[in-house]
């Protein structure tokens, strides 16, 4: 009974495996000479950019889709650029998709995305990322940065040069980066921090005066910021600690 229970399980994820790979396909798997820039445009798809050991470019693009075919890879060669695009060719489709671009040092990279992330790791040259809805991770990165995204969440960590961030919504969070930027971030962090004093004054000033003569308006802004602030205690208990930051830091 064990043996049958036994051969039964394992038959079970021999199958499950089988399908979870019949489901992965690879799209585009090509190496192109170097070239000086690499665009490339997706909808849904993650971009991961990594410096590579040749003057070759490297392009891998794996999706799980539904149905299998609903996406398209568009690749273009003109003079020293080489232009990238995924395009969705089937209605009421889904899926995930990885485009991993292997660069050769100092290439340009401009990458844009509407709700895919985007990746830089190890690089060195010029980087133009943007999104919509997209978080940008850069690591260990060196050159010039202009990061844009509405709603996703920019992430520097090891990174120096010159950098441009903007986003609407998002988050944006400098780890382990020069002094230089890191004063430069101060900077901003003072202003914003003003902002959200004035606005924090605002809304509570607000929420009391909506109750009338009544505290308890008052008692519920700070329940609210007690609950804020509790939440904060928590991830800033997550963090990493500043011995192992400052090991990490770049001078």
């Amino acid at each position: 009974m064990k043996r049958k229970t036994f051969l039964f399980g394992l038959c079970l994820s021999l199958l499950t495996l089988t399908v979870a790979a019949q489901g992965r396909e690879v799209l585009l798997e090509k190496s192109f000479p170097n070239k000086r820039t690499v665009n490339i445009k997706t909808i849904s798809g993650d971009c991961l950019f990594k410096r590579g050991t040749t003057d070759s470019i490297t392009v891998l693009v794996v999706a799980e889709l539904s149905p299998a075919g609903a996406v398209e890879t568009v690749v273009s060669e003109e003079g020293t650029a080489l232009t990238l695009q995924e395009r969705w060719v089937r209605d009421h489709s889904s899926g995930n998709i990885l485009w991993t671009i292997t660069l050769p040092e100092g290439a340009t990279v401009n990458a844009s995305s509407l709700s895919g992330d985007i990746t830089g790791e190890d690089l060195k040259g010029e980087f133009k990322g943007k999104t919509a809805s997209g978080d940008i991770l850069i690591s260990r990165c060196e050159g010039s940065f202009s990061l844009r995204s509405a709603s996703g969440d920019l992430t520097l960590k090891n990174v120096q040069g010159s950098l441009s961030l903007n986003t609407a919504s998002g988050d944006i969070t400098l780890n382990e980066t020069s002094a230089t930027d890191r004063s430069a971030a101060q900077g901003m962090v003072t202003t914003f921090t003003a902002i959200g004093q004035i606005f924090s004054a605002a809304l509570i000033g607000s929420l009391a005066a909506s109750f009338g003569d009544s505290a308890h308006g008052y008692d519920l802004s700070f329940i609210g910021i007690g609950v804020v602030a509790a939440v904060l205690v928590v991830i800033g208990l997550l963090l990493k600690s500043r011995a192992v930051e400052q090991s990490t830091r770049v001078s």
